[in-house]
This record gives C-alpha cells, sequence and structure tokens, in this order.
C-alpha cells in the first residue's frame, strides 16, 4: 500500500474519532457542521498569489494549532476552545481523508498528497 493511501486512512481514523469525541461531550453538532469549513476560508488568500496563499492555507491546516488550542482548552477549562478545537482537527483530517494535502507554493492544485483537478475551479486557484 503507498504512503498516501495510508495517511488517508489514518486520517478518516483520525476524522471519526474526533467526531466522535465532540458528539459524546454533548456538544451541538449543528455548530460542528455550520464551523466545519471555516478553515477554508485560507483559500482567500490565493488571491494574493500562490505563495501566499500556499502558506496561509497551511498555517490553517497543520494540526499543530488546533492541538495548541486544545491545551489552551484544557488549561482554562472553556468548552468554546475545546469545540474549536475538534471541528478545526476534524477539518484537517476531512481535507487529508480525501486526498487534499498541504499546498506547494506553485498553486492551490499541487500537494503534498499529488496533483489535483478541480474541473470547476475559480482562476486564482489553477
Amino acid at each position: 500500500m503507498n504512503p498516501i493511501l495510508h495517511r488517508r486512512l489514518e486520517a478518516g481514523v483520525i476524522l471519526l474519532a474526533l467526531t466522535l469525541v465532540y458528539y459524546a461531550s454533548g456538544y451541538d453538532m449543528w455548530r460542528f457542521a455550520i464551523w466545519f469549513f471555516l478553515p477554508d476560508i485560507a483559500v482567500f488568500a490565493y488571491l494574493a498569489g500562490p505563495k501566499i496563499g500556499a502558506y496561509c492555507y497551511n498555517l490553517t491546516h497543520l494540526f499543530v494549532l488546533p492541538i495548541i488550542v486544545l491545551g489552551m482548552a484544557h488549561f482554562q477549562q472553556s468548552e468554546l476552545l475545546q469545540q474549536v478545537a475538534l471541528i478545526w482537527a476534524a477539518h484537517i483530517a476531512f481535507d487529508r481523508t480525501f486526498g487534499w494535502g498541504l499546498k506547494y507554493k506553485t498553486s492551490f492544485m499541487s500537494t503534498d498528497m499529488g496533483e489535483k483537478d478541480l474541473p470547476n475551479a475559480p482562476e486564482f486557484l489553477k
């Protein structure tokens, strides 16, 4: 089995686990659904060019930041921060499950998990 498939399967398990933890914590699943794609707002940084776009997108799609937020949630005993961290990390795992990895500075379609194709993508993402 190739390494990208391993990463995708692993991400799927992480997505499932984070979603179950969120649900088992009794948090509102509507909030989960509404906030789930917020990290993708970073895609608009590509309007400033692929280098800035990749930097901003990658920053919002590293597991490091939601893990830091989760730590903050623990020390501040903040349910809101815990929800943010779980949803954010679940979003990252979702992207990786479907093969959307971190971006190279050449274009949105060029990722560490392979070249992607979105037939109807806006020009600034190509």
